[in-house]
């Protein structure tokens, strides 16, 4: 379950790409989302084509992503690849050095979709 939520409903959603996301029709309340390979052996990774779905619909280019329980980095590689800025908080000293890694491995893609 993902919830949106705002104080205001002064919010940013992208209906346009949420179209485009699902061939031209609007976008229901229910995704499909092909399962993906876990890279890490945790139980709640998610798939990255979810992550990637709502960055793209709720944040602009250049805007800020938070992650207050990275793990292994996953939310914030791929604010990092759609050009967002992010914050990403752990805990853990192991899951931090992973997600450090795979930070620095990531590559911004140019201008998403």
């Amino acid at each position: 379950m993902i919830w949106l939520a705002s104080k205001t409903k002064n919010y940013f959603f992208d209906y346009g790409t949420a179209k485009g996301l699902n061939g031209g029709k609007q976008m229901k309340n229910l995704w499909e989302i092909p399962a993906e390979k876990h890279i890490m052996e945790h139980p709640t990774e998610k798939p990255k084509t979810l992550l990637e779905r709502i960055i793209l619909l709720v944040s602009k280019i250049g805007g800020t992503i938070l992650d207050p329980f990275m793990v292994s980095g996953t939310t914030v590689s791929v604010a990092k690849k759609l050009a967002r800025k992010f914050i990403g908080i752990e805990i853990d000293d192991n899951y931090f050095e992973i997600a450090k890694s795979r930070i620095g491995k990531s590559r911004q893609i140019g201008k998403p979709i």
